[in-house]
């Protein structure tokens, strides 16, 4: 069976520029990945922030092959109950922090917008009302 070309967006941020994003984009693509063919710039973008550029960041198209000799299809794993336990909070901490860089992000280039808290939750409210209403909550 023959390999596959894959291709995965990776994105990169750098406070010095869009070449040191680059290289950071394609170390973390080497470092990562088998087999890499090719990087493409799919985008690059200045982040600004009161008035002053803070980042420079790319999203990089990375081709690479796809070994199917390495894909298995069932694959079990044992693990110590607390190892396990360890994983899975490191997993959550990692989607946490994930989540708040993306809302930074968001603030920062204007895509998002800081909400009061009192108005969130009359919105909230709101919502739940609604979906009261209608049987699904």
């Amino acid at each position: 069976m023959e390999a596959r070309q894959t291709e995965v967006v990776i994105t990169a941020t750098s406070p010095e520029g869009f070449a040191e994003a680059i290289r950071e984009g394609l170390a973390r693509a080497t470092a990562s990945l088998r087999g890499v063919q090719g990087v493409e710039i799919r985008d690059q973008k200045m982040i600004f922030e009161g008035g002053s550029i803070v980042g420079y960041q790319v999203n990089l198209a990375v081709t690479f092959d796809l070994d199917p000799e390495s894909v298995r299809e069932e694959l079990g794993v044992v693990l110590d109950p607390e190892e396990y336990r360890r994983l899975s909070e490191a997993e959550e901490e990692l989607e946490d922090l994930r989540a708040y860089d993306d809302a930074v992000m968001e603030l920062r280039t204007g895509e998002d917008i800081l909400t009061h808290w009192e108005d969130a939750r009359v919105r909230i409210e709101a919502e739940r009302a609604e979906l009261r209403r209608r049987g699904e909550l």
